[in-house]
């Protein structure tokens, strides 16, 4: 079946599809063969250059203008347009443009959606577990090596900003509708980190003593996982 979308731009579905016992019939092209687009020579496309910043903004919006289902109206997506590009035009670090990339894919509010550069990826995170209570964020469960934490404790702030704030701030940036996956998300965000990082935390503690500590990310994140643990804090809170 053959279909035309808008102008310029047709569809083929098969009515039919044949497999064989890896892929689908025919096997298409290596991906490394096919040419989608061609980049102007001479211009390397990298979050420091302007040039290259609009073009891939334009890239991606054009990309959701025409496959994007949700949108509310085509206005509002023009506009849309343009704010990225203006703010993209003032980005003056990787870090900026990255936040912009984010923004474009938190208005899409689609949780399948994220931004991140490859080089940002982290494998080290503070050596606690998190959970959010009603809209109170608790240690669920803490990493052996850990002398000055308790499971059940309260955190207060986080580097002297108080910590709702703190992570509604890191929730702008992420896309999706459901606010529960985004406070999962932002917890996931302020764990992870360079090796060594520190923040500053103010605790409460469970006999309502505040204090403050110290905590690195020192510790790998697949060595310390989710349990069943933090269920039996809750009944100590």
């Amino acid at each position: 079946h053959t279909g035309t979308l808008a102008s310029g731009i047709k569809f083929y579905m098969p009515l039919t599809l044949y497999t064989d016992s890896i892929t689908t019939l025919p096997h298409p092209a290596p991906l490394s063969k096919l040419e989608l687009y061609k980049i102007p020579e001479g211009l390397g496309l990298n979050a420091g250059n302007r040039i290259s910043r609009y073009l891939i903004i334009s890239d991606l919006w054009n990309m959701f203008n025409h496959f994007y289902i949700y949108k509310d109206s085509q206005k509002e997506f023009d506009k849309l347009l343009v704010d990225l590009l203006i703010r993209t035009s003032m980005d003056n670090s990787n870090d900026d443009f990255l936040k912009t990339l984010q923004l474009f894919s938190a208005s899409m509010e689609d949780g399948n959606s994220r931004a991140w550069f490859g080089i940002n990826e982290y494998s080290y995170g503070l050596p606690v577990l998190l959970r959010s209570i009603e809209d109170r964020i608790f240690i669920a469960d803490i990493h052996p090596s850990v002398l000055n934490l308790k499971p059940g404790d309260e955190i207060l702030e986080i580097n002297s900003e108080p910590i709702d704030d703190y992570l509604k701030d890191k929730e702008k940036y992420i896309s999706g509708t459901n606010p529960n996956w985004k406070r999962i998300r932002s917890l996931a965000i302020m764990k992870t980190g360079e090796k060594g990082s520190v923040v500053n935390l103010k605790i409460k503690g469970i006999d309502g003593k505040i204090s403050e500590e110290s905590v690195k990310r020192d510790i790998l994140l697949k060595e310390l996982l989710e349990s069943r643990y933090w269920m039996m804090v809750i009944d100590r809170v």
